[in-house]
């Protein structure tokens, strides 16, 4: 599932990561500054980090690393097909990692 979620929604990942993490002025600009700030306060991407996922049992932490694994497989594979969003914003994929 993570494979094809890289391969066929990419951008739609990093865009969703960059919203959680109140990131969106790195790539989209001055037209999202007064975005960013108000969602890093409301700590989405904090309380996914340090509270969601330590709790999970081994077997969610498991199959949470496959999907990982298969979103970097994917995004390694998609080379010169990267969506165009790319391209017009000067980024790249992000690696996910789960390991901790």
């Amino acid at each position: 599932m993570g494979y094809l979620h890289a391969t066929e929604r990419s951008w739609q990942m990093k865009m969703n990561r960059r919203i959680a993490s109140g990131r969106l002025s790195e790539i989209l600009g001055n037209d999202t500054v007064k975005i960013d700030p108000f969602v890093r306060t409301l700590g989405i991407k904090r309380a996914a980090e340090e509270r969601q996922f330590d709790r999970y049992p081994v077997s969610a932490k498991r199959l949470l690393q496959a999907y990982a694994d298969g979103v970097n497989a994917g995004n390694s594979q998609l080379g010169w097909a990267l969506p165009v969003e790319y391209f017009l914003t000067g980024s790249k994929p992000w690696a996910l990692v789960t390991d901790r």
